[in-house]
């Protein structure tokens, strides 16, 4: 297969994913497929969804009782005031689902708690393993210039990483791993 079959074919994989989050995300609520009203619908038209299940995140802005904003994007706002046994700390991003209520509160059937910096954490640790499984890969396994990719002879240690980056970097060279 060319090169420009394989990239063809990656950008209609990764253009059929994107198009896949579009789709999900435009969906309309439906409760009985488990499609619930999010924050963003709740916040755009609170009395539409009273009486009904939602499923909704937010930054926690009160304590006692828990208090959570909702944002739909575009400048509207709502404050909902949650019947939980969760005690979130101000700040901390709190998930519920549950049944809406007249006066802006909230039934919660279930809800979880994210404290504040918790997403740093897991974005960073994401990222540390997505490295380390990149250079598991890059010592086990080689891409040539058509973006084939085919197992190495002798695996690559630390510095034979370094140095083959560091090779195709500056001469656009291979890492001259040749069987036999």
């Amino acid at each position: 297969m060319r090169r420009s079959h394989r990239v063809v074919a990656v950008l209609l994989l990764v253009g059929c994913l994107c198009g896949a989050f579009v789709a999900y995300s435009s969906l309309d609520p439906r409760p009985d497929r488990n499609i619930y009203p999010d924050g963003p619908a709740v916040a755009a038209d609170y009395r539409a969804y009273v009486g009904d299940r939602v499923l909704v995140s937010g930054p926690v802005v009160a304590t006692e009782p828990p208090t959570i904003r909702l944002d739909n994007g575009a400048g509207d706002t709502v404050t909902v005031t949650v019947a939980t046994d969760r005690r979130p700390a101000v700040g901390d991003g709190l998930t519920v689902f549950g049944r809406l209520r007249p006066d802006s509160h909230l039934d919660a059937r279930r809800a979880f708690v994210v404290p504040d910096g918790r997403l740093q954490y897991t974005y960073t640790t994401s990222a540390l393993a997505g490295l380390w499984v990149l250079a598991r890969f890059l010592r086990w396994w080689r891409v040539d210039a058509s973006l084939a990719v085919s197992p190495r002879v002798r695996p690559l240690g630390v510095r034979g990483l370094l140095c083959a980056a560091k090779r195709r970097l500056v001469s656009g060279d291979d890492d001259h791993n040749v069987e036999g």
